[in-house]
């Protein structure tokens, strides 16, 4: 049946063209039975009819598709933070375009262009450094947008993501508890806000124990193999006095790199060496700081989604969501024994 329409198919079933919009969007709204809904299903397939979505965006001036904007599409994080905005878009009858800056404000303002205002209804920006200058382009379109997985520099932003500071607290306690004093903390760039937020968690709570971490413990900036794996291997053949007994490794992408540089090195964990790690896994194989990554994009999801549809007017009232982290002992870390 080539070039049927919606309508020819209404006609052909003796329904209304609306009935049979609504039950492909799988709409609640829509009053029929079980077994007349399978029908209309199967004619549907059988005819080939596909949803004129260009034609409907027309008409209510929505595409259905929101875009998430991340930094780093090697990242596993950002992979989970995917997935769970995917499931909830399409409980929804939503698409979404995955669009990588790889952290360059030139970055996403190519994406926009390239993808143009009208085309994508509403925009969920996951990238993690403090500027939000790009942030002017989907305001003075008008775009609906949230931030994930970090907070906006401007007033008034929307924004959900993981209580950071938090993050470092519970990992230095941890570690503290088990009498490490000497502890290593291994970061992405800390002129990322969720980074800073995270180390100044783990600093300040070993302050207030009467811990201090040393310059030389740190190791913050690029999330690149071969710096992080030089960095961690000086880090662990300093003098005994000195080396840490302990390394909590802030960001999830890094981890691999670390463990991979203790086994060249011949060390044990966690005999020679506790870990804690930065986890967006539920089940992690280290001791770590799991994050709700699937909240996360959840709740930002519908957010948006009604921002943009208006059925709640989300667009009035921004959200501020910190949500809470966990911790799993996985046996990475031990008492320390001198």
């Amino acid at each position: 049946m080539a070039g049927i329409t919606l309508k020819s198919l209404a006609a052909r079933l003796g329904v209304h063209p609306s009935l049979i919009s609504r039950v492909l969007r799988n709409d609640p709204k829509a009053r029929l039975s079980e077994k007349r809904r399978r029908e209309i299903l199967a004619a549907v397939k059988e005819s080939g009819y596909r949803p004129d979505h260009a034609g409907r965006a027309l008409r209510n001036r929505r595409s259905g598709i929101v875009a998430l904007a991340i930094p780093d599409i090697a990242n596993s994080f950002y992979a989970v933070l995917f997935r769970a905005v995917e499931a909830a878009a399409q409980a929804q009858n939503y698409s979404v375009v995955l669009c990588n800056t790889d952290e360059k404000e030139e970055g996403f303002r190519r994406l926009f262009d390239t993808l143009g205002a009208g085309h994508i209804d509403g925009w969920l920006v996951a990238t993690g450094r403090g500027s939000d200058n790009y942030l002017d382009l989907l305001e003075s379109n008008n775009i609906p947008y949230l931030l994930l997985n970090r907070r906006s520099t401007r007033p008034g932003g929307a924004w959900v993501g993981p209580d950071d500071y938090q993050t470092g607290r519970i990992a230095a306690d941890h570690l503290l508890n088990q009498g490490h004093r000497q502890i290593g903390y291994l970061s992405a760039d800390l002129g990322i806000e969720s980074m800073r937020r995270r180390f100044d968690g783990f600093t300040e709570t070993l302050r207030a124990r009467g811990v201090e971490l040393p310059d030389d413990l740190v190791i913050a900036g690029s999330i690149n193999r071969t710096w992080i794996r030089a960095r961690t291997a000086n880090l662990l053949k300093m003098p005994a006095d000195k080396r840490p007994t302990a390394l909590f490794v802030s960001n999830g992408q890094s981890l691999s790199w670390v463990l991979a540089t203790i086994r060249d090195l011949d060390l044990r964990i966690p005999r020679d060496l506790s870990i804690v790690g930065y986890s967006p896994f539920s089940d992690p194989d280290v001791t770590s700081v799991v994050v709700p990554v699937n909240d996360i994009g959840r709740i930002g999801t519908e957010w948006l989604i009604e921002a943009i549809t208006g059925t709640t007017g989300a667009a009035k009232t921004p959200i501020e969501i910190v949500l809470p982290v966990a911790f799993v002992d996985r046996g990475t870390t031990a008492p320390i024994v001198r």
